[in-house]
Formats: structure tokens, sequence, C-alpha cells
């Protein structure tokens, strides 16, 4: 519930839905991506409640029978993403001079949400004067989304950097960047190889389905 007009986005999100309803171009953005196929949710602004002095964010299903549905009432997912989306809105409309940091993007999104909001990062990574966009995580969803958005052309490979973190046996931490090429492969072989990790549990699984007959 929001009732006051809020343009700085506190550092862990909390105010996002002040920010959001505050300012109608994040608005217009947040609800996009919330209107997207894979996500299929309609976002908008209701007025206070009797004795309640807030408006109401909402976030219902686009389609079906008209629900009345606070956006804190969707499950947690869809609050996560809240935040990072009104973060991503306001970097990109502050283009180079934006800067957007955010841990696991992915946390308590299910695998189509996490490829909706990569191919959104990727998309404003992609603008003419786009921000410095930073994530930390640990999805491969997020990665080959990514690499996807390269290999598509829809991200220029130079806008991308990887850097991949290694526990040594003495405790240290090794960074090693990854670039990747215009195809989404990244140039590191090593890196390659440890990218084709899912890939190769379903070739495995996929072959135990063959030897046992699960297909006839």
């Amino acid at each position: 519930k929001t009732g006051r007009r809020v343009d700085r986005l506190e550092a862990d999100g909390a105010n996002a839905a002040e920010v959001v309803v505050g300012d109608r171009p994040i608005f217009e953005d947040v609800a996009a991506w919330y209107a997207r196929p894979e996500i299929a949710r309609h976002l908008d602004v209701a007025d206070a409640a009797v004795g309640q002095p807030f408006a109401r964010l909402r976030l219902n299903p686009r389609y079906g029978f008209l629900r009345d549905i606070d956006w804190l009432d969707t499950g947690d997912g869809m609050i996560q993403a809240l935040p990072m989306l009104a973060a991503a809105a306001q970097a990109r409309v502050r283009g180079e001079a934006g800067i957007l940091a955010v841990e696991a993007p992915e946390s308590l999104l299910h695998a189509n949400a996490q490829q909706a909001l990569a191919d959104h990062v990727c998309q404003i990574a992609a603008g003419t004067h786009a921000p410095t966009i930073v994530l930390e995580t640990h999805s491969r969803i997020w990665l080959l989304s990514v690499q996807l958005a390269i290999a598509e052309g829809r991200l220029p490979p130079e806008r991308v950097r990887v850097y991949w973190f290694d526990q040594e046996t003495t405790g240290e931490c090794i960074a090693t960047p990854v670039e990747f090429d215009r195809y989404g492969r990244p140039l590191n072989a090593w890196a390659e190889a440890s990218f084709d990790e899912e890939q190769a549990l379903a070739r495995r699984l996929l072959g135990q389905q063959l030897r046992d007959g699960a297909f006839g």
C-alpha cells in the first residue's frame, strides 16, 4: 500500500511500491514487464479502501475472472521482482549515469519469470545509453538467457562481461573474466565446459531413458 511520492529507491527496495506509484514512466515500464505473456499479470493502482489513508497497488491475472488482489498477496516471486523492476526503470531513465546492482535476481522466481526478467535486463543493457548493470547470480537460466540474447543479436557481446568465481583449497576466491563471441559462446575453453553441465546432465537422463525403453 502506498500514498506518497518517493523519488529515491532505498537500497533494499523496501519503498519500491511508492516509487512505482509516484512516477508514471516507471509505473508503465514495470507494468509492461508484468504484462508479458510469461507473467500475464495486470498491474494497476486502486483507490484507498474506506478508512485507509493509502492507495493500493494491485497485481491481477490478465485473464479469467476479475479479481482484486493486492500486490503483497501475489506470492514472494512477484513481490521480489518489483524492487528490481523499479530500479531497472530508474537506471534506464538515467542512462549512462545510472547504475543497477542486484544480488540474486533469480530469487524466488519460477524459471519462466527468471527468463523474462533476464530478457528485460538484456534489453536495457542493449540500449543506446545503457546504464551500468552488475548482477550476482547462481542461475543457469540467467546465464543462458544472456547468451541467447547475444546469439540472437539482441545484445552486443562487447556489452557483456561475466566473472566466474572459484574457491581454491587455500580458501582464496579467484575471479576469472569470461567474454563471449557473437554466437553467445564463452571464449574461454574451460568456461565453455563449465557452462555445459546442465546439458550434459540432460543428455545423461535422455540416454538412460532410451536404454530403459521409456519411449517404446
